[in-house]
């Protein structure tokens, strides 16, 4: 079965039009996932969140005392929502994989089980992770001399400065070049290690081998896609917060309660909007979940090879 593009980017669409349900069904673990994390902000961040907020939309702005104060709650919090994330990550992604790979499987619930199959793509998620992070870190270094070599040699002034932003944009071009590379030539290893029941890296490696650039065309199109199914749905909730009289702006402050108030983050505004991206979140992974499966399945599934 040749690896068609196009059909891997749309599988997300045949498959939430073919069995509706799978949005509902990912949109309550969205939801319950999403109000959990909500509630751990809002007990271990409280009115910290707000200096948070502030700091992640202008980093500039951040001062060593304000990082002082708020980084250790901060640590605290990740450390307490990023294993849900994780697990709901890998939850999702297991019922996308089952869909594509297991069509005979009982779609009730979504396809969603907690079980071995989603322990080991946690994992998985865990070990790419910092696969991901240690390659950047290395390719970081490489840039980082390289720049200062080239800043060295073109010496200080005008000359300088232009040498230098070339050569930042020529880094920045290099990483991003990189991430992707591994990005796809890994992207296997999630379908591969739910289909064959073991961890595997290095068989999902090796079946990328001459389709990269088909691969990279499958999954920049279903992001494309997920990210107008994102726009159109939240023109659609913020045309409904207008309609309902909160104005144009009704939507965008729903999602920006008092985190120092368990009754502002639980209240009904709020609970509206978080409904509402765990319907977009369900309609998202459906888009950028399955083309990976059908690529899987494409270049021939359950390929022998060496178990990391």
């Amino acid at each position: 079965m040749a690896l068609s593009p196009t059909e891997a980017a749309f599988e997300g669409f045949r498959l939430t039009r073919e069995k509706p349900l799978i949005v509902v069904w990912w949109t309550v673990v969205y939801l319950s996932v999403n109000l959990v994390v909500m509630a751990l902000a809002t007990s271990i961040l409280g009115s910290s969140m707000t200096d948070i907020l502030a700091m992640s939309a202008n980093p500039m702005s951040a001062d060593a005392q304000a990082l002082e104060t708020v980084g250790p709650k901060l640590l605290m919090f990740e450390a307490a929502a990023l294993p849900l994330l994780l697990l709901m990550s890998a939850v999702l992604a297991g019922a996308a994989y089952r869909a594509v790979l297991q069509p005979g499987e009982t779609s009730r619930f979504g396809y969603l089980k907690l079980g071995a199959d989603e322990l080991r793509l946690a994992l998985l998620y865990l070990v790419l992770t910092f696969i991901i992070i240690g390659a950047m870190m290395v390719i970081s270094l490489v840039v980082g001399v390289l720049l200062g070599l080239i800043v060295g040699v073109s010496g200080g002034g005008a000359a300088g400065a232009v040498a230098g932003g070339l050569a930042m944009a020529a880094a920045l071009t290099a990483m991003l070049g990189a991430l992707a590379y591994f990005g796809v030539r890994l992207s296997l290893a999630g379908p591969a290690t739910f289909s064959e029941k073991k961890l595997t890296l290095r068989p999902a490696w090796l079946m990328t081998r001459g389709h990269f650039w088909r691969l990279l065309g499958a999954y920049f199109l279903s992001w494309i896609l997920a990210i107008v199914v994102t726009l159109l749905g939240k023109a659609v909730f913020t045309g409904v917060g207008a309609a309902v009289g909160g104005g144009m702006g009704a939507y965008t402050a729903a999602g920006l309660p008092d985190f120092s108030s368990m009754a502002s983050v639980f209240g009904p505004d709020h609970l509206l909007f978080l409904a509402s991206t765990a319907v977009l979140g369900a309609l998202q992974a459906a888009v950028t979940l399955t083309p990976a499966a059908v690529a899987y399945r494409a270049l021939g599934g359950r390929s022998p090879g060496i178990v990391v």
